[in-house]
């Protein structure tokens, strides 16, 4: 019994503490116009983490780990894949123009 509390409280920590560790990073993708890219892909740069922008060229990345950034890497039909540092604090902007692409924090 004794053991059995202790394998649950233990359990119960780790759990926790991994979700205590998720954050969430949010932006916006949109083309020189200002026009919302729906379908953009954004990964995170090491892993399999990724999400995909909405109708309004929205998305919201869960990031686990420390540090107030991230590298990820933005990528949409016709245009160049734009790899980035990004605040996880702060929204993101990633703007795609037909040459380049650029973004703002």
């Amino acid at each position: 019994m004794k053991r059995t509390i202790t394998l649950v409280a233990a359990l119960a920590i780790f759990v926790f503490s991994t979700f205590a560790q998720t954050r969430q990073l949010k932006g916006k993708v949109i083309d020189e116009a200002g026009a919302p890219l729906s379908g953009a892909n954004i990964t995170v740069s090491g892993n399999n983490r990724g999400a995909q922008t909405n109708s309004k060229g929205e998305f919201t990345l869960d990031i686990s780990g420390s540090g107030s950034t991230v590298s990820i890497t933005v990528s949409y039909a016709g245009y160049e894949p734009r790899t980035l540092r990004a605040d996880v604090a702060a929204p993101l902007t990633v703007t795609f123009t037909a040459s380049t692409s650029s973004t703002q924090a």
